[in-house]
């Protein structure tokens, strides 16, 4: 190869890969007004997984054509790293699951979701309303809990749909009526239990042992006798005494939530338990569990989590340590040798 085919096909490689850089940055952009879900779909579609292997064939391009990028460690690091993040990211996207499927027959499931109602286990995955397939093991939630943003709020509906709020903290009143009638916050109860004593029954709260949040409400009329009533968590309460279809709602906001639960593998062995949080994933058996989302099946609660296959994930961390340490490495020779310069030439 002549010096002057030589210098066009590198000055093409280099101007290939400002390309490459240039598409990328300016796809980033855009997929940051799309949303997680949407430029997800974006980076694995497949015009993108072309240009992902025409940008890995122009890295490796370079690497065959300009020597010092072998030679150099710092320098082949910087170029490795990428290399190593898109092929990863490639077989673990779900056009290169289709690809596994069909060439090695790999059962995976790249990702999906599961259902799981309090006190039952399933192995089962969907994915937009439709089942994909069984996970080789299974998961048991035992317990599902939530943690609320304090004190809560009360609020008091009147007939005509005026709505009236205060925060759900014991001795807050909220004026009903003009003869001076009111409802006043008596206590705030974790877990409302009715327990029989040698009186009659009981009210009492009985924190750890449940979930049955309630307020004790006293509403006061100058003309009749004080009246005590109770309004549970996440529940309308109409009155039907002297306030006809007055509505009490005690509101609570959910701050946290949490899966207690175990895996199992396919001869009934508990082999691990997590307590799963959001933001706090559950690897297991080469898939993550993320706490997705909870909604209540009567008065049993159902956890939602995200399930992630794991494939290619340590791949493309290697990658991203290698271009940190290529990037950091080949600065500080730079400096260091710059540096020298300058105090030779002093």
């Amino acid at each position: 190869m002549s010096k002057n085919v030589a210098y066009k096909t590198r000055i093409t490689l280099i101007w290939l890969c400002l390309a490459c850089v240039g598409l990328l940055a300016v796809l980033s952009v855009y997929a940051a007004f799309l949303g997680a879900q949407r430029a997800r779909e974006l980076f694995t579609s497949l015009p993108m997984g072309f240009y992902w292997f025409c940008f890995v064939i122009v890295i490796l391009a370079g690497l065959l054509t300009f020597g010092r990028l072998v030679r150099r460690p710092f320098l082949l690091m910087m170029h490795l790293g990428p290399i190593l993040v898109i092929l990863a990211s490639i077989w673990a996207s779900p056009g290169g699951y289709l690809l596994r499927q069909r060439l090695f027959k790999c059962d995976a499931i790249p990702r999906g979701q599961m259902i799981i109602v309090e006190g039952e286990s399933t192995n089962e995955v969907y994915g937009q309303g439709r089942f994909i397939g069984h996970l080789p093991f299974s998961v048991t939630l035992h317990d599902f809990r939530r943690e609320f943003y304090e004190p809560g709020y009360l609020m008091v509906v009147d007939p005509a749909g005026a709505t009236a709020r205060v925060p759900a903290e014991q001795g807050r009143e909220v004026l009903l009526a003009a003869d001076g009638s009111l409802i006043r916050i008596a206590r705030h109860l974790d877990n409302l239990q009715v327990v029989q004593e040698e009186g009659g029954p009981a009210v009492i709260d009985s924190p750890g042992e449940g979930e049955n949040a309630a307020l004790e409400l006293i509403l006061q009329s100058p003309s009749a006798p004080d009246r005590r009533f109770y309004v549970y968590a996440d529940r309308t309460a109409e009155h039907h005494g002297p306030l006809h279809h007055w509505q009490f709602i005690y509101s609570r906001e959910v701050r946290d939530y949490f899966s207690e639960l175990s895996f199992t593998d396919a001869q009934g062995q508990t082999l691990q338990t997590c307590d799963l949080e959001v933001n706090h994933p559950a690897a297991y058996s080469g898939y993550s569990l993320y706490q997705s989302s909870w909604y209540m099946l009567g008065d049993r609660p159902v956890t939602v989590l995200t399930v992630v296959n794991d494939s290619g994930r340590s791949v493309v961390y290697l990658g991203y340590w290698l271009l940190a340490v290529g990037i950091s490495g080949h600065f500080i020779v730079r400096l260091y040798r710059l540096r020298g310069g300058m105090k030779n030439g002093c």
